[in-house]
């Protein structure tokens, strides 16, 4: 899976969430596998989106076909303020509710049960050396933790330009959901693991997810 984090702020949240609409165009293209996004709750005028495809290939043929006659329907240009895109390589899933976020984006538009998601979406930039270790911590502490306690899934990737930066997004039916393993399994996992030695920067945002800009492919 291929994974595009795009971060931009708005001088203007209405008219961007409005011009986030014409995004749904995505859901018949090749090779896309969803969407979600939403505002940051630590900076209102923050929009968080993570976009998912089949691989980096899906990715360049949208790119060079269709992102500009979408963006130009969005209209989002003029309420733009800084922006940031970093792309990822899935490295592993995490599984919680569905399998991965491909198999999570559907659940959510068909799933009876009303939920607000919440997403959290953590980088991390690390040493010269300490790739691997950083990779097997995942895999063995971090990952399970948040398969065993409430992550409807995520996804751990490794960045395509940056093989030293990591993100681990993960999605959660609740704030109180996140807010649980926050308080009741991150402390731990923090004592029995070095990431604060293994990583040169880590950068966290929390995001309540807006349903509307839920993009699930058709």
């Amino acid at each position: 899976m291929f994974v595009k984090l795009f971060v931009t702020t708005s001088s203007d949240p209405a008219r961007f969430t409005q011009g986030q609409l014409a995004w749904r165009q995505l859901a018949g293209l090749p090779g896309f596998l969803g969407q979600l996004g939403g505002w940051g709750i630590a900076n209102p005028r923050e929009a968080v989106i993570l976009s998912l495809w089949q691989d980096e290939a899906a990715y360049d043929r949208f790119m060079a076909a269709d992102h500009d006659r979408i963006y130009a329907v969005a209209g989002q240009t003029a309420v733009r303020d800084t922006s940031q895109m970093t792309c990822f390589l899935q490295d592993r899933a995490i599984a919680g509710r569905q399998a991965d976020l491909g198999d999570l984006v559907p659940w959510l538009a068909r799933d009876e049960r009303p939920v607000a998601p919440f997403m959290r979406l953590v980088e991390c930039v690390v040493h010269p050396g300490a790739r691997e270790a950083f990779r097997h911590m995942q895999a063995t502490l971090w990952n399970p933790a948040l398969t065993a306690n409430g992550v409807l899934a995520g996804v751990f990737g490794v960045g395509t330009e940056d093989p030293h930066r990591f993100l681990t997004a993960t999605v959660w039916a609740s704030a109180a959901d996140h807010d649980a393993y926050n308080r009741n399994v991150i402390p731990a996992l923090m004592r029995q693991t070095d990431v604060i030695g293994a990583c040169r920067a880590i950068t966290g945002r929390v995001v309540h997810a807006d349903p509307d800009w839920t993009v699930c492919p058709a």
